[in-house]
């Protein structure tokens, strides 16, 4: 054994891995019938478990299994009772409806299409306005288009006793400008008027005809002036 291991050293890396690989293809070649045998030996008979199954006994008070079917009887077929099925019907519920002049932000998103977004910008725009005189004034929102409009408005009423009135003769200038329709300008001119014609002078009618307010804001206006 020792001179073998001193012929095997003698040889270049190269023989050695040649002769290594040599070595296990001779092995391989021995034990690989024995493999292949004893596989062989353990192949699974799927008759012999079948009959094994068959010859098994069925404990008393147990359901018994169904007949196995064959090849050449044709399968058990048993009547099925007919179903009946119901079909779906979805709960009619009635949409609440909402008063654009006094619903809070949460009342708001009752109605079908309104969110957090749209409800706090209706309830903004309502408190700089005092009040909404109709509902296409929801138009001004940016966001809202007709089509979004039409999709609020079977649940929307509006209560225009609820609109808070600006006095023209009294109102201060910072009370006036805050209003969505008036403005800073128009505020000045309207505080100035009042100071050079006296209260009493100051409608809408004589605000038009001085050109501090034009026909068109002026109409807008007439829902909040007080008389």
């Amino acid at each position: 054994m020792r001179s073998f291991f001193t012929i095997f050293l003698r040889f270049s890396r190269n023989e050695q891995l040649g002769l290594v690989v040599l070595f296990t293809l001779v092995l391989a070649v021995i034990f690989a019938p024995m493999l292949f045998s004893s596989a062989a030996a353990t192949t699974f008979h799927y008759d012999v478990l079948v009959r094994r199954i068959d010859s098994l006994t069925v404990v008393a008070g147990q359901p018994s299994p169904p007949p196995r079917t064959t090849a050449s009887s044709p399968p058990r077929t048993t009547a099925t009772p007919p179903q009946t099925y119901t079909p779906f019907k979805r709960e009619s519920r009635s949409m609440p409806i909402v008063d654009l002049n006094s619903a809070d932000t949460n009342t708001l998103r009752l109605v079908r299409g309104i969110g957090a977004y749209f409800a706090r910008s209706i309830v903004k725009y309502r408190e700089q306005l005092g009040g909404y005189a109709h509902i296409q004034q929801l138009l001004d929102i940016r966001n809202v288009d007709p089509d979004r409009l039409a999709q609020w408005m079977p649940q929307l009423t509006l209560d225009t006793a609820k609109i808070v009135k600006i006095d023209l003769a009294t109102a201060d200038e910072q009370t006036l400008r805050q209003h969505p329709y008036i403005g800073y300008y128009a505020a000045r001119g309207i505080v100035h008027f009042r100071t050079t014609q006296g209260a009493q002078a100051c409608t809408l009618r004589a605000l038009v005809e001085n050109n501090i307010l034009n026909s068109d804001v002026a109409g807008r206006l007439m829902p909040y002036c007080s008389p």
